[in-house]
Parts: structure tokens; C-alpha cells; sequence
């Protein structure tokens, strides 16, 4: 029974999935009850791959370090911002 939320496949050439969508990067997955016990030392351990955060089996969140959150959204608004020029593109092509 699937009750939502992320979970994780095996996609393709055996490649990790979480919610369907093939991961880009390693990361490192800990299970809360751990995380607890080690914060400061896996804090101390957090580098440019993403650290998940499992409860019951399933991811509940991810921690990145602030440089890899910066990086995420200045990729985030190029994206949006091409998408954007795209349909301005669209929009011109169609008139």
C-alpha cells in the first residue's frame, strides 16, 4: 500500500530513483533515530551531495549545505528564466 510521499526504485541500470526521478548525484541516507544521536558529526560531514533523511523506510527531507542551496536556485531562475524566453518564443511563432 502506498501511502505518498517519496520512495525509492531501482530504475534503470540498477540506478537509485526517489519518487520516479533518477538521482543526479550520490547522497548520503541516515535514518532519523541516528541522526538524532550524530547531528553535529553528520552536519560536520555534509559536502556537495545532499544528506536524506529516512523515517519508516521512506525519505521525509534533505539537508544541503547553504553554498549547494545557492547554486540549486541561481539554476532554478536560469531555468525559469529560459522557460520563460521560450514561450515568449512560442507565443510569436503562433501568432
Amino acid at each position: 500500500m502506498d501511502v505518498g510521499g517519496p520512495r525509492r526504485d531501482r530504475g534503470r541500470n540498477g540506478q537509485k530513483e526517489w519518487g520516479g526521478y533518477a538521482t543526479a548525484t550520490a547522497f548520503k541516507a541516515v535514518p532519523k533515530t541516528r541522526l538524532r544521536a550524530r547531528l553535529r558529526a553528520e552536519l560536520e560531514l555534509l559536502g556537495k551531495d545532499p544528506l536524506v533523511i529516512i523515517a519508516r523506510g521512506r525519505a521525509i527531507a534533505v539537508v544541503v549545505t547553504v553554498d549547494r542551496w545557492n547554486q540549486m536556485q541561481d539554476e532554478f531562475d536560469e531555468l525559469h528564466a529560459t522557460v520563460r524566453l521560450l514561450r515568449e518564443r512560442f507565443d510569436v511563432l503562433m501568432d
